[in-house]
Formats: structure tokens, sequence, C-alpha cells
């Protein structure tokens, strides 16, 4: 039962990342370069 509600807790965590990621990369690819963006997910 432990097991079942952790994994339901990191499926939400991860749909709730993906969600937030969408509109925090569109803001950085309009404020930074594509270029600097790279170097800075490459760190």
């Amino acid at each position: 039962m432990v097991i079942k509600i952790k994994s339901i807790i990191f499926a939400l965590l991860a749909a709730i990342f993906y969600a937030i990621n969408i509109p925090i990369s569109k803001v950085l690819l309009n404020s930074i370069g594509s270029t600097m963006l790279a170097l800075i997910f490459k760190i």
C-alpha cells in the first residue's frame, strides 16, 4: 500500500514539473539565446 501511494505521488510530481516546464522554457527562450540556454543546461 505504501509503494502504491509513493508511486502516485511521484507520478503527480512528474506531471506537475512537466506542466511547469513548458511556460518556463518559453520565457527563457524569449529572454535568453538558444546557445546560452544550451550552455546553462549542459552544466
